[in-house]
């Protein structure tokens, strides 16, 4: 089976009907290179959908986190010290999206560059539809939501 659209249309609405009920939250969009609109870190809420081939990392300290959008050739250590910028001194956490796929740069390693502890990792393996991640920096929660149940991980304050 392969990309559905029927299917990645409902996954979209009913996550993006899921994101209004938090106020205030801001949208990634996906791109090559890291900007504001990219690659954003909030106190606030912050989502972005279309998780296809495309990859994400998210970063979390205290009650602060950052989400990117990156297509599958970015450059991953680019995205990443784009955002540390805005996070302060201590340790800082990831957690990363990805598809099924070999990618030109691995992930885990740019953040041992970065002194970025890997938390967790979501790998797409539903072909008929994108991942969407909602982040809830004052819950310290991501939402990972696909075709089936959304999946839910708490980092702690320790991070």
């Amino acid at each position: 089976m392969s990309f559905v659209p029927e299917i990645e249309n409902a996954v979209r609405e009913r996550f993006l009907s899921m994101v209004s009920r938090f106020r205030g939250a801001k949208l990634v969009l996906s791109e090559g290179v890291p900007s504001s609109k990219s690659a954003v870190v909030s106190e606030a809420p912050i989502y972005s959908y279309g998780y296809y081939n495309c990859r994400a990392i998210v970063l979390v300290q205290g009650n602060r986190a950052g989400l990117c959008h990156m297509t599958p050739d970015a450059d991953v250590g680019a995205f990443l010290k784009f955002m540390l910028k805005s996070f302060g001194k201590g340790k800082v956490g990831a957690y990363i999206l990805e598809a099924n796929m070999k990618y030109s740069m691995d992930i885990t390693s740019v953040c041992k560059v970065y002194n970025v502890e890997v938390l967790g990792k979501f790998v797409r393996t539903d072909p008929t539809c994108s991942q969407c991640v909602l982040v809830l920096p004052h819950r310290k929660e991501v939402r990972v939501v696909g075709r089936n149940r959304p999946r839910i991980v708490s980092w702690s304050s320790l991070i």
